[in-house]
């Protein structure tokens, strides 16, 4: 995930273990997470869910065709 440069996407600066976790330290992102979002307004307009699944989906679309990520 390092190697990933997309504006829809986190950065990822550094990742480590140890014996139980696994660390990611990633850009502070100060708007939060969609599902922060989503908790808060508990529905969204269609207009808002098109605005959204567009970025997803162009964040899949760059992971999947440029780094060979698959999202389950």
């Amino acid at each position: 995930m390092r190697k990933a440069s997309h504006e829809f996407v986190v950065n990822l600066r550094y990742s480590f273990q140890n014996e139980r976790n696994l660390y990611l330290v990633m850009d502070f992102m100060p708007g939060g997470e969609l599902f922060m979002h989503l908790r808060r307004m508990r529905k969204f307009d269609e207009s808002v869910v098109r605005f959204y699944a567009a970025e997803v989906i162009l964040a899949l679309e760059y992971l999947h065709e440029k780094l060979d990520v698959i999202y389950r």
